[in-house]
């Protein structure tokens, strides 16, 4: 398991709407870098997980996006496995495929 990175080398992979660009992987993001209420977008072939979603933040994801984070009607974005913990806040998840 771990992070894949995708097709867009001069972008990193997963993006924090309002905050910055990354490339520590999902849980790195949704643990130390995600406010307690915010949006998580993702490249179309970004590969990551496990993610275990525990603590009281409100999140949504959303795959699927290009290069620049304009579009998201590509291929989803995939994640290995997902636990969503009686602990954590409202999730929504749109266009990421779980496998």
């Amino acid at each position: 398991s771990g992070l894949t990175l995708d097709f867009c080398p001069s972008s990193l992979p997963i993006r924090v709407v309002g905050s910055g660009d990354f490339s520590e992987g999902l849980q790195y993001v949704y643990d130390y870098l995600l406010p307690a209420v915010g949006t998580i977008r993702t490249h179309s072939y970004l590969r990551d997980g496990p993610l275990v979603l525990d603590l009281n933040k409100e999140v949504k994801f959303e795959g699927g996006f290009n290069c620049d984070f304009s579009d998201n009607t590509s291929s989803p974005s995939t994640i290995e496995s997902l636990t969503i913990d009686g602990g954590s806040g409202p999730v929504t998840i749109d266009n990421i495929e779980i496998r």
